[in-house]
């Protein structure tokens, strides 16, 4: 419910606009080897059964729209920017009285973490330190920073004989750049409006009933990993595209910790649980039946890693798997854990925790909308001062 008031495919108000990403040739070929294998067409913007089509994105005209749309001008300026909170202090009956900050202290009776699932961590584990080092009741569960949950992801890279206008040949060419620019700025749908990824399909591979699998076609191949740094981003030259696998109901659990230095240590622990493994291999090799499959096959002309996908897949795996940068956990239920039903941090009065370190598991093949949903029903229905 929460997600359907703030996320719309025909906005009204304040919320946000939803969009089916543009597709080409790749995507439609991709679809047609679905289609013959009796998978069904669907909104992808549910990975609750096995479906394909478009990805969803979260876009308006020309840009993408974001949860900055729900707050108010007036709540803006009370946006305090190049703040670090520290730690949370609380008075000898365990009530919060306010945060420590690189701007020093800031009062207050109640707190709500948002800092996502590294940062509300550190903040915690922090204070629980603070409290050990000064000798005062740590009232904070240890379960701090345990069952914490990525989703892993892994490429493989496809060159192609003919040109399909992915972005590897809008970026090497100023016309197609220019033709892309002007059909986005007279409102048509570009790979100008998206991320990358076009289209995707949910599978169940482990027929455990729940999906377990996000592969997207990923309109470039890349030299290294692409950043957020723009300075290190480099398409590849030749025509070419991704086939990008996410494990996105992994097994596989790990944790956050701070070390003597009080420097934060992240480690999901990829494909430790060998169920991850059976589930990527079986991904694997979907994608390489689809590569070989008359729809696309003579397009291609040649696979990155080819001999080693084909011969060792767990060296692949182990070698090519990288962070889906969809961290949750840490200050879950799981296990009478951290928080109650409220989202109350347990142990302490007036703090809380609102975020992706609050999931006891992935709950989508992406953290943004449930993030963002889980906000709207805690200050509707939950969070009471």
């Amino acid at each position: 419910k929460s997600y359907k008031n703030i996320f719309s495919y025909n906005p009204k108000g304040k919320q946000i606009a939803l969009r089916k990403a543009h597709t080409n040739q790749i995507d439609e070929l991709f679809f047609s080897y679905l289609d013959s294998l009796d998978f069904r067409h669907g909104d992808m913007s549910f990975s609750d059964s096995q479906i394909y089509g478009p990805i969803t994105i979260n876009v308006k005209t020309f840009f993408r729209a974001s949860v900055k749309k729900l707050i108010d001008n007036s709540q803006k300026k009370r946006i305090k920017k190049d703040v670090e909170v520290y730690d949370i202090k609380f008075d000898d009956n365990n009530n919060v009285m306010g945060v420590n900050t690189s701007n020093g202290f800031i009062a207050a009776r109640n707190v709500i973490l948002s800092a996502g699932a590294i940062g509300t961590n550190k903040i915690l584990l922090n204070t629980k330190k603070k409290l050990q080092k000064s000798k005062c009741v740590d009232p904070i569960s240890n379960k701090v920073g345990h069952n914490v949950q990525d989703h892993p992801n892994f490429r493989i890279k496809v060159f192609t004989h003919k040109k399909f206008e992915t972005l590897n040949e809008i970026n090497n060419s100023i016309f197609l750049k220019a033709k892309n620019f002007i059909r986005h700025f007279i409102g048509q749908n570009t790979f100008f409006s998206a991320t990358g990824a076009s289209s995707a399909a949910y599978f169940d591979f482990n027929n455990d009933g729940i999906v377990d699998t996000k592969i997207q076609i990923v309109q470039f191949t890349e030299k290294g990993r692409l950043s957020s740094d723009k300075s290190k981003m480099q398409f590849d030259e030749e025509p070419g595209f991704s086939l990008a696998i996410t494990i996105i109901d992994p097994k596989s659990t790990g944790s956050i910790s701070l070390d003597q230095a009080g420097k934060i240590n992240i480690e999901p622990n990829y494909f430790q649980n060998s169920e991850d493994i059976k589930v990527a291999h079986k991904a694997i090799a979907f994608v390489m039946k689809f590569l070989n499959s008359k729809e696309i096959k003579d397009e291609i002309k040649n696979i990155e890693n080819y001999d080693l996908l084909k011969s060792n897949v767990i060296k692949f795996i182990n070698e090519n798997h990288y962070s889906g940068y969809h961290l949750i956990g840490g200050c879950s239920l799981k296990n009478n854990g951290v928080i109650g039903r409220n989202l109350n941090v347990k142990g302490v009065n007036g703090l809380y925790v609102c975020d992706a370190s609050c999931f006891d598991n992935h709950i989508s093949s992406n953290t943004h909308a449930p993030v963002v949903s889980l906000a709207n029903s805690f200050v509707e229905k939950l969070y009471e001062f």
